[in-house]
């Protein structure tokens, strides 16, 4: 990635799925959330950074945009406050445990950068507990 901070929306590949959301909108929340599993489980960066990106999206619209979302999510926030997300919290959840876990590419990767490691699993720990109320 090219572009990396430890907010969610901090990467090129979020980036990109975020141009993507406007033209697919619901369909890309829905297929970011349920990534195609490999045979060992494991889940590859550009999945775990989608299944960040439809949280934050999800969140926002169910309560208000997080700090720091770029203009273009909180714009699509904003415009979809009737969007029936609420029954994607429960999976959003779980997969938010799945970007957390071992088995991540994307905490891999993470764990490589000793500055900036914890800062980036506090802000998904942080995204998934504020969608568990």
């Amino acid at each position: 990635m090219g572009t990396w901070g430890y907010n969610t929306f901090e990467n090129d590949s979020a980036s990109d799925w975020l141009f993507d959301l406007e033209a697919e909108g619901m369909d890309l929340l829905q297929r970011s959330l349920s990534p195609k599993m490999t045979g060992n489980d494991f889940l590859d960066a550009d999945s775990g950074v989608g299944i960040l990106a439809a949280a934050e999206i999800i969140y926002g619209v169910l309560s208000s945009p997080r700090e720091g979302l770029p203009d273009d999510a909180v714009k699509w926030i904003n415009a979809n406050k009737d969007a029936d997300v609420a029954c994607f919290k429960p999976l959003c959840e779980g997969q938010l445990g799945r970007v957390l876990s071992e088995q991540s590419e994307l905490r891999q990767l993470w764990q490589e950068n000793d500055e900036d490691f914890e800062n980036w699993k506090t802000n998904v720990e942080s995204l998934r507990d504020a969608l568990k109320d």
